[in-house]
C-alpha cells in the first residue's frame, strides 16, 4: 500500500496512524497531561473515536502499538491510534478478507462517535467530518488489495458491507469501548500491554481465522 495520510510503510509490516483533530489541548514538550485536564467534551470525543479503532482492531486480531487522546511532544495530532496491519496475503481471498477487515477498523470511528445519530444529521455529519481520513484509507486499501475493486459496483458494494459489518462489531462492543474510553479519560493514552490487558479480556469471541 502507498502512503495515505498518517499512515506509513515499513519492512516486513504496515503501520496506521489514525489522527482525531477533535481534541482542543494544546500543550508545550514539558507539559504533563493530567486527568482534570483531558476530561473535556472533544477528548470524551476523540476518546470514543479511538477506542472504536482500537477495540475493533483488536477483535479482528490485528496489533495496536498504542493509543492517546492527548497531545504528544514528538506528534501534533491530538488524537491517534497506531494500528499494525501486517503484509497483504498473497492468496487473493484471503486479500480481500484482510483489507475488508482493515476497512472495518477504519470505519469503526465514524460509527462509534455517530452513535444512533441518523444520517444526515448534525451530529452525524460530525463524527464524518472526524473521519475523512479513516474513510480515505479503506477505500485506498480495497481499491488496492482486491481483484476488480476499481470497478464501481464492486468497489461501493464492498465499501457498504465493510460499513455496515463496522456498525454491527460498534453494537457488539459497548462494554468493552466504554472501558477503554473510561481508562484513556483516566491516563491520557495506553501503551500495547496496557491496551491488550483492558481490552482482550472484555472482547467477544474472535474469528478462529484471526491469529495476529
Amino acid at each position: 500500500m502507498g502512503v495515505v495520510g498518517m499512515t506509513e510503510k515499513r519492512t516486513g509490516h504496515s503501520t496506521w496512524m489514525c489522527p482525531s483533530h477533535l481534541a482542543v489541548i494544546h500543550r508545550d514538550k514539558s507539559a504533563v497531561a493530567l486527568p482534570n485536564e483531558i476530561q473535556t467534551p472533544d477528548t470524551k470525543k476523540t476518546a470514543v473515536h479511538e477506542s472504536a479503532h482500537v477495540v475493533v482492531a483488536r477483535l479482528l486480531g490485528f496489533l495496536v502499538e498504542s493509543v492517546r487522546i492527548v497531545e504528544d511532544p514528538n506528534d501534533h495530532t491530538p488524537g491517534a491510534a497506531k494500528i499494525t496491519w501486517g503484509e497483504p496475503p498473497s492468496d487473493a481471498r484471503l486479500r480481500q478478507k484482510w483489507a475488508g477487515d482493515v476497512a472495518r477498523v477504519c470505519f469503526a470511528g465514524l460509527y462509534a462517535m455517530a452513535g444512533d445519530a441518523p444520517e444526515g444529521s448534525r451530529e452525524w455529519a460530525y463524527a464524518e467530518d472526524a473521519a475523512v481520513e479513516d474513510t480515505a484509507f479503506a477505500m485506498h486499501t480495497l481499491i488496492k488489495n482486491v481483484d476488480g475493486c476499481r470497478l464501481r459496483r464492486r468497489f461501493y458494494r464492498l465499501v457498504q458491507e465493510a460499513r455496515d459489518d463496522a456498525a454491527e462489531l460498534i453494537r457488539q462492543t459497548v462494554d468493552v469501548r466504554g472501558c477503554l474510553v473510561e481508562e484513556l479519560l483516566r491516563t491520557g493514552g495506553l501503551p500495547l500491554d496496557r491496551i491488550n490487558a483492558v481490552v482482550d479480556p472484555l472482547l467477544p469471541p474472535r474469528d478462529p481465522s484471526c491469529s495476529r
